[in-house]
């Protein structure tokens, strides 16, 4: 499902049929929904490291995130809105975390790979000192 923030002042009918109940009324299930998506992509290029596609997806979400923040119309509006929103947050957490456990191990080599060449630089410092004074 694509999420236009431009939709979000639109208000559905209760009626409408659609991928959550027809209870909801506002847009704000969507956003979570997007939520949900691109989290879920988010940890499906982390585990194939697919390191631009996750870096991508990840500014995706941010982005998501701060459309969701800065709407003060975005509230669940009903008990039915707030328990759907309630698991489709849940669902963002669970991705987040396996995307974080994916990038892991990566992020220890890479921190471990910038120790090493700070080491060899005060190395190289170090001894162009020496051969400087000598």
């Amino acid at each position: 499902m694509t999420y236009y923030p431009s939709e979000c002042n639109k208000a559905y009918p209760a009626n409408a049929t659609g991928p959550f109940p027809p209870e909801c009324n506002s847009c704000v299930v969507e956003a979570y929904q997007q939520l949900v998506s691109i989290t879920q992509q988010m940890e499906e290029a982390a585990r194939q490291e697919n390191w631009e596609a996750t870096l991508a997806l990840g500014q995706s979400y941010v982005h998501e995130v701060e459309v969701l923040r800065n709407k003060a119309n975005f509230q669940p509006g009903n008990k039915a809105e707030k328990e759907l929103c309630s698991h489709l947050l849940r669902q963002v957490l669970m991705h987040d975390a396996a995307v974080r456990d994916a990038i892991s191990p990566q992020m220890k080599r890479l921190s471990q790979l910038l120790h090493m060449r700070n080491q060899q630089k005060k190395m190289v410092k170090a001894y162009t000192g020496i051969k400087l004074a000598g």
